[in-house]
């Protein structure tokens, strides 16, 4: 459990960071010959998924994602999508298809409430008025949506623009979301590109409408550039940022944090977990985290200044959160999505700068195990993106960005070789 009575201030001198060092030969293990690749959908309209950092969402047996900037039917701004196994194939259905104004363009981010509609983010709308205080430009600072599903047979995915940005309260939300029980929504707006660090927000259906609260505003000593968040079952949010914390071996805006916000009958407390110094721990973690039954979070980091990316573990303990350097992949070769994990605690991403591949990390007795899943030709999707989803048989579901039959992107299912643990 989190020991949740531990200060995490700034400079905690009780984070302790330890780094499990993995033989280079690891790295270069061969593909395991059990795996299977199969395309399922080859995209086939617009200018293709563009940059989907949500990756695909697996739920009743369907597969979500989004598609960044292309469209079906003159649609400009991105869509959101449904794929269903029909037994003879996948059949491709556009949900919504966004149009800039009002409803917003560039879906970055979706997941699904309990209430069974579909929440999401996206980098628009465009602004009614251009270069007005407080207005990041003519692309909008970014909105929160729903999307609920029809009532009847052969109506559309109704789509509902919650909140819309404008700088001072966020801009550009993207990354992990949550929605509770009771229907809050939670994530993450920032974007150092327009003088912002960044905020955790909370939205909140009020009197018809949606209220906003900013749960934690950084400012750079405590990060920069949140990534999304999670909740664990604590009702703590977990998350990165990209930047912040201290400029450490070439870091100059920070080399990127680990924070959680505790919750309290007065407000929410950021702990920064762990502060990375690009010294072997890696540094500029740009996506979000996993959350293991036991509290343990995992995520990557991308490096700077050419230092290696890696894959971490962060473990709660009685003198604090303690950091696990997992793996350190090849120079050049950077990891470029969250993790997924399965059941039995295997490790699931993408990396990227040495050939596009989707990897395996397995643990082991005293070290983890690093597989190649697969190595993407364009020929049948590359550029992988995002999240995969993991089905219950342990299938792994992705998004590639080109490649393919008209060189617009796959979604793909990948089956990893049978488990022998």
């Amino acid at each position: 459990m989190r020991n949740q009575g531990t200060s995490h201030s700034f400079f905690a001198a009780t984070i302790i960071a330890t780094f499990a060092v993995i033989a280079m030969t690891v790295a270069l293990a061969e593909p395991a010959p059990a795996q299977t690749y199969n395309v399922l959908y080859n995209l086939t309209f617009g200018y293709g998924p563009g940059y989907p950092d949500q990756g695909m969402i697996l739920n009743n047996g369907k597969l979500y994602g989004t598609l960044y900037l292309s469209g079906v039917n003159g649609a400009c701004c991105g869509d959101v999508f449904e794929l269903t196994d029909t037994g003879s194939g996948w059949s491709f259905l556009p949900l919504y298809n966004f149009n800039g104004n009002p409803d917003g363009w560039g879906p970055t981010a979706i997941t699904f409430g309990p209430d069974g509609n579909i929440y999401g983010t996206t980098n628009g709308p465009f602004p009614a008025a251009v270069n007005i205080p407080g207005d990041c430009g003519w692309s909008g600072c970014g909105a929160v949506f729903r999307l609920q599903p029809p009532s009847r047979k052969l109506q559309g995915w109704t789509e509902t623009t919650l909140f819309t940005f404008t700088s001072s309260n966020g801009a550009y939300p993207g990354g992990d979301m949550v929605v509770d029980s009771l229907g809050n929504i939670y994530g993450a707006a920032g974007d150092l590109e327009f003088n912002t660090a960044g905020v955790v927000y909370e939205l909140s259906p009020s009197g018809g409408g949606w209220t906003e609260t900013v749960l934690n505003q950084f400012s750079g000593p405590n990060g920069a550039g949140p990534t999304g968040v999670i909740m664990d079952r604590n009702g703590n949010l977990d998350g990165t940022t990209r930047y912040g914390g201290g400029g450490y071996d070439n870091c100059t805006s920070g080399c990127g944090t680990v924070f959680q916000l505790v919750p309290s009958s007065t407000g929410w407390t950021e702990n920064v977990l762990y502060q990375f110094q690009n010294n072997g721990d890696g540094g500029q973690p740009a996506y979000g985290l996993t959350l293991d039954r036991a509290g343990n979070l995992y995520g990557t980091t991308t490096g700077a200044f050419s230092a290696a990316g890696t894959v971490f573990e962060l473990s709660p303990g009685q003198g604090g959160w303690t950091l696990t350097t997992l793996y350190i992949f090849p120079a050049g070769c950077i990891p470029v999505s969250d993790l997924t994990m399965d059941p039995a605690g295997n490790l699931y991403g993408y990396a990227s700068g040495c050939g596009d591949s989707a990897f395996e990390l397995t643990p082991g007795n005293n070290s983890w195990v690093f597989t190649t899943l697969h190595e993407f030709d364009c020929n049948t999707g590359c550029g992988p993106s995002g999240k995969m989803a993991i089905d219950a048989n342990g299938n792994l579901y992705g998004i590639a960005t080109a490649g393919g039959t008209l060189n617009l992107g796959v979604v793909f299912e990948i089956t990893p070789q049978q488990r022998r643990r």
